[in-house]
C-alpha cells in the first residue's frame, strides 16, 4: 500500500510538471526580441570606398541625412574625414552635400555634433578656434553665419521649435553650472536675447538635466529628463523650462522605470507627446521566473539587454518594444577573445551581430511620423513600430 501512495504521489508530481511547462508553453508571452520586430529599411551602408556610415538624421519618411567617415585622407589634424550625404529610401541613391562636409572638416568637428533644425533645413554645431564659435549653415549651403560665443566659457547649443532661434548656455568652468543663456537669430545675427538662468532650474554637477540636450516643444519650452546615465536607476524626472525674460522651472514630472537599469537614452518624438526609454538591464524569462517559483532546482540565467520602452510623456502606457543582448563583459568568453584555445573563437563569438558592445550603437530616433523608431544594427537601418 505505501509503494502504491509514493507511486501515485510520483505520478501526480510529474503531471504537475508537465502541466505547468505546457502552460507556461501555450499560454506564456513570448519574449520581445527587437530584431523580430523590426523590419531592415536599407541595404548595407557600409561601403569602403565611402567610408563607415556614423550618424543619421530624418529629413522626410524617405530621406535621411547620413553622415560616413573615412580614416584617410587626414585633416590637418592628423584626423579622418567626414562626408555628409541626403539618403534617398526609395531609390537608396546618395547626394552628397559638398559645401556641408567641407565646412564640417575645416572646422575638425565631428558628425555627432550636427544639431539639426526641426525642419531638417539647417545644421547648427559649435567648434573651437580661439575661441568658440558657432556654425549655421543651410544644408544646400546656401547660408552660412558665425557667431563668436566667447573664449574662457564652455558652450553648447540647441535649437527652438520655429527653427529660426537658436540658445547657447554660458558653463562656468569652476562651478560646472549654467549661469545664462543666450537666444540668437538666425536671420537676424547680431540680434541676441540674454536670459539669466532660475534657481529653480536643476543644473550643474548635482543632476543630470542639460538644457542643450533638451526637446524643444512649442511656444520657447524645453523638456528633458535629468537621470545620469551611469548609474542604476528606478526612476527618472521629467523638467521642462520656459524660456522668457528669464529660464523658469515649468513643471516637473516622476516616472518610474519598468525595471531598475541605467538610463541610456530618453528621446521625445517629434509631436512631444510621448518618450521612447532606452534601459540597459538585465533580463530573465519570465517563464523562467514562473518555474522557479515551484521548481527550484530550475536555475535563472539573466542576460544583459538594451531595452526600448515607450510611454506618454508623463509616464503612463509604458510598453516595451523590444530588446537586444548587450555584451557583458564580466563573462568568460570576453577574456577567452584574447586567449582562443581552439574551436571557435572568442573573437568570433564575440562578433555576433546581434550582440551590441553599448546600448549606443542602436542611434535609436523616433521616426518623422512619430508612430515609428529607427536603429542601426548590422550596417543596416532598421525600423519598428513605438505600438
Amino acid at each position: 500500500m505505501p509503494k502504491r501512495k509514493i507511486r501515485t504521489r510520483g505520478i501526480v508530481a510529474v503531471l504537475a510538471v508537465v502541466g505547468l511547462v505546457t502552460l507556461g508553453v501555450f499560454f506564456w508571452p513570448r519574449e520581445r526580441l527587437l530584431l523580430e520586430r523590426g523590419k531592415a529599411i536599407t541595404p548595407l551602408l557600409h561601403c569602403d570606398n565611402q567610408g563607415f556610415a556614423m550618424s543619421y538624421w530624418w529629413l522626410s519618411d524617405h530621406e535621411l541625412l547620413l553622415s560616413r567617415y573615412k580614416d584617410e585622407p587626414a585633416n590637418r589634424n592628423g584626423n579622418g574625414t567626414w562626408t555628409l550625404a541626403r539618403h534617398d529610401l526609395e531609390t537608396h541613391s546618395e547626394t552628397e552635400l559638398k559645401i556641408l562636409s567641407a565646412l564640417l572638416n575645416k572646422t575638425d568637428s565631428d558628425a555627432s555634433d550636427i544639431l539639426l533644425s526641426p525642419d531638417g533645413k539647417y545644421a547648427l554645431w559649435s567648434a573651437y578656434a580661439d575661441g568658440f564659435r558657432a556654425h549655421c549653415i543651410a544644408l544646400d549651403g546656401s547660408e552660412h553665419k558665425i557667431w563668436q560665443l566667447g573664449k574662457n566659457e564652455y558652450r553648447s547649443c540647441n535649437w527652438l521649435a520655429d527653427s529660426r532661434h537658436w540658445f547657447n548656455a554660458r558653463v562656468d568652468p569652476a562651478t560646472n553650472r549654467t549661469t545664462s543663456v543666450d537666444v540668437c537669430d538666425r536671420e537676424q545675427p547680431a540680434q541676441v536675447t540674454h536670459l539669466p538662468l532660475n534657481a529653480l532650474v536643476p543644473d550643474g554637477p548635482d543632476t543630470c538635466f542639460s538644457l542643450t540636450s533638451a526637446f524643444a516643444l512649442d511656444g520657447n519650452r524645453l523638456i528633458s529628463n535629468s537621470a545620469c546615465h551611469e548609474e542604476d536607476t528606478k526612476k527618472d524626472e521629467i523638467v521642462e523650462v520656459g524660456l522668457d525674460k528669464t529660464v523658469h522651472l515649468l513643471k516637473k514630472t516622476t516616472v518610474a522605470m519598468p525595471s531598475p537599469g541605467i538610463i541610456n537614452t530618453a528621446l521625445f518624438s517629434p509631436q512631444g507627446d510621448r518618450i521612447a526609454w532606452l534601459l540597459q538591464t538585465t533580463y530573465t524569462p519570465p517563464f523562467a521566473k514562473y518555474l522557479h517559483r515551484f521548481l527550484p532546482m530550475v536555475k535563472l540565467q539573466s542576460r544583459s539587454v538594451a531595452s526600448v520602452w515607450v510611454s506618454r510623456r508623463d509616464g503612463t502606457q509604458m510598453h516595451e518594444i523590444g530588446h537586444i543582448d548587450v555584451r557583458n563583459y564580466n563573462d568568460p568568453i570576453y577574456y577567452s577573445s584574447f586567449m582562443p584555445s581552439g574551436g571557435q573563437s572568442g573573437a568570433s563569438a564575440l562578433a555576433s551581430p546581434n550582440i551590441l558592445d553599448t546600448p549606443e550603437e542602436l542611434s535609436l530616433r523616433w521616426m518623422p511620423d512619430g508612430k515609428h523608431l529607427s536603429f542601426f544594427l548590422k550596417d543596416r537601418l532598421w525600423k519598428v513600430a513605438a505600438d
